[in-house]
């Protein structure tokens, strides 16, 4: 099957990766659940028009979707700056997460299958590049929507 935005990755050599590969597995990511914002849910950085981040269309992964194995990597990711400087100090503060209203508002659970596309090995902080294929609805995957927690 044809990857969605294979013109964009044929530009780079080796994208996927060689050692990406599909399979059956629970993950999650953030979305939009309102209907009027859904066209933005499974949108890469490189084509995502609220994103700017120019370097995103000069890597392969650029064009992958950020998928974490763990709901608590992924909230990790998001912790706000304020604790992280905190923590640096050796200050105790209440942990706080902030994750930009620009991409997204909740965070989805999706089951997805092998022939869905194909995904990289979890890096050491849980997250992964998933490379759709063409003609996937990724919203078909969605099992639940989880509020952001504010700490």
């Amino acid at each position: 099957m044809k990857l969605k935005y294979q013109d964009d990755l044929s530009r780079f050599p080796d994208c996927p990766p060689i050692d990406s590969f599909g399979r059956t597995c629970t993950v999650y990511c953030l979305v939009f659940q309102a209907e009027a914002e859904m066209e933005m849910n499974f949108l890469p950085v490189a084509i995502n028009p609220n994103s700017n981040n120019a370097l995103a269309k000069t890597r392969c992964s650029g064009y992958g979707l950020s998928f974490w194995d763990k709901m608590q990597d992924l909230l990790d990711r998001f912790i706000s700056q304020n604790y992280r400087k905190a923590k640096k100090e050796g200050k105790a503060i209440q942990k706080k997460y902030h994750v930009p209203p620009a991409i997204g508002t909740h965070i989805a659970e999706l089951n997805i299958r092998e022939s869905d596309g194909r995904m990289s090995q979890p890096n050491d902080k849980g997250h992964i590049d998933f490379h759709p294929f063409e003609g996937i609805d990724l919203h078909q995957r969605i099992t639940q929507y989880i509020h952001i927690p504010k700490s």
